[in-house]
């Protein structure tokens, strides 16, 4: 249901002239909706009804039409509206049992919930027509319950409920006599951790209980259908094919995973390497890296050629923190999550202030697009840590010269947003010195950028024609281009 909810919802439409529905419906419904709005924290809802929005789902979206006729209250679809969000909150049973298992196990959550956005990015014209809109897309995520204040408490998880791994870590003594050659031939953290997440699944299934059972229930049995590394090929060479930086680097990863789950499956056959792979696609989707003895956290994923690996202490661990990572990112909000060594416990408090109905977000970092879209399969707007990366070639072309023994360039120049270019002053001086003067410099840097910025808008938008009809893999690559159209445009301002 997970999976279903994540990867077709996003094509999910909605008519803004169904929601207030037909009146027969909302009349021999509106009796049934009480309970959960009242755990929205809405008072005056407006009802989706088994209008046009329905219809279309059935026609268009048969995965998703199958899993909302199974959820509970599918019927009177109840959804919250305020000027900036409109969500539906997902039950217990929906979330595979997570909400019943945090309060078992002692996880303290303030007045926030799973919820499934609706999205109001596209809806249907009175036409019939589709047509695009502003707003957001659909997706599911954490939603404030009532008016939340900067610093309070959203979630309190005991220690003992995460999913760790050390760096540099001995394989634990409980795990030496079957997985000892796991921490031998690999040094990988997320392989690691992906297996001790795996055994905990082995629990589940052989019913001996995962003391994560809830946690485990919530995580999605797929990739996620956006992420690049589940790309068909010609997939990849049409979304990322003017961006060779991205598109090599997702094929390297796609290289590896299958190279690694192929032989751990061969030497653990109750793990498939389809298994695996999503054990290790959750670790470096949703890990948390940090000293538990600091207070500053930071979400970080290394592993990844496109990554730049950050070496920590001995005594810095890899978790997986369940609640806290539910939460959606945003690059403007300030993460406040600390570890409380006296009281075992991680503490995540709100960053801002939300009003009711609110999503309630975190900041994984400061990730680029590239990042984002290599990692979690999706693309942050006007993302203002994003960059555009320049391959060395590029600036030998526009110069004529072949580049050698320039630190400096030898991977290339990297383009940051409002024009400013990282490392700035060596990259100009070694520009300098192979174009010999400092005018053929920055003509070469213009020359590049100009260039650049004309063979991606001559490159055209990604349609989901382009993209073997995948509306949701095509609007990710699209928006993805745009966003490095906005840096060359930014660059070719400033130059």
């Amino acid at each position: 249901a997970n999976k279903e909810l994540d990867h077709v919802a996003s094509r999910l439409i909605l008519n803004e002239t169904v929601a207030r529905g037909e009146e027969e419906h909302q009349t021999n419904n509106s009796d049934d909706d009480g309970d959960d709005l009242v755990e929205g924290g809405v008072s005056t809802p407006e009802m989706i009804p088994r209008g046009k929005l329905t219809e279309y789902i059935r026609r268009y979206e048969p995965g998703l039409f199958r899993i909302m006729t199974n959820m509970e209250k599918f019927s009177n679809l109840a959804v919250l509206l305020d000027d900036r969000q409109r969500w539906v909150h997902l039950t217990d049973n929906e979330l595979g049992g997570f909400e019943i298992w945090t309060r078992n196990k002692g996880i303290v959550a303030g007045p926030i919930a799973h919820g499934l956005r609706i999205p109001t990015k596209r809806f249907i014209a009175s036409d019939g027509e589709e047509e695009k809109g502003e707003g957001e897309g659909a997706g599911r995520g954490i939603f404030a319950k009532q008016y939340i204040e900067e610093g309070a408490l959203l979630v309190e998880l005991p220690s003992e409920l995460v999913l760790r791994v050390q760096e540099d870590e001995q394989c634990p003594e409980e795990l030496i006599a079957t997985y000892g050659d796991v921490w031998k031939n690999y040094d990988e953290w997320y392989v690691r951790l992906g297996v001790k997440l795996l055994i905990e699944q082995q629990k589940q299934k052989s019913q001996k209980d995962s003391k994560f059972a809830g946690y485990l229930g919530l995580l999605p049995d797929s990739i996620d259908h956006g992420a690049p590394i589940v790309w068909t090929e010609e997939q990849l060479e049409v979304g990322l094919g003017y961006y060779p930086t991205l598109k090599a680097s997702v094929e390297r990863q796609k290289e590896k995973w299958s190279r690694i789950s192929s032989e751990l499956s061969a030497m653990f056959p109750e793990f498939s390497p389809k298994e695996l792979q999503l054990a290790f696609y959750h670790c470096l989707s949703r890990a948390f890296k940090g000293d538990f003895g600091r207070p500053m956290w930071q979400a970080f994923v290394p592993g990844l050629v496109l990554l730049k690996e950050a070496i920590g202490e001995s005594e810095d661990s890899y978790v997986l923190l369940p609640y806290v990572d539910s939460h959606n990112h945003n690059s403007s909000v300030t993460t406040n999550l600390e570890f409380q060594p006296r009281r075992q416990v991680f503490e995540l408090r709100s960053g801002k202030d939300y009003a009711s109905g609110e999503e309630v977000m975190i900041s994984y970092g400061a990730l680029s697009n590239d990042e984002l879209l290599q990692r979690f399969g999706f693309v942050e707007t006007n993302n203002p840590h994003d960059v555009l990366r320049i391959p060395k070639s590029e600036f030998e072309n526009a110069l004529d010269v072949m580049i050698s023994g320039e630190p400096a360039l030898k991977s290339g120049v990297t383009l940051l947003r409002n024009g400013q270019i990282q490392d700035e002053e060596s990259v100009l001086n070694a520009l300098a010195r192979v174009a010999q003067g400092n005018g053929q410099a920055r003509a070469g840097m213009k020359k590049v950028i100009k260039e650049l910025l004309r063979q991606i808008e001559d490159y055209g938008e990604v349609t989901p024609s382009r993209m073997g009809g995948d509306a949701r893999r095509a609007e990710l690559a699209e928006n993805f281009r745009q966003e490095k159209l906005r840096i060359l445009k930014e660059a070719k301002i400033k130059a």
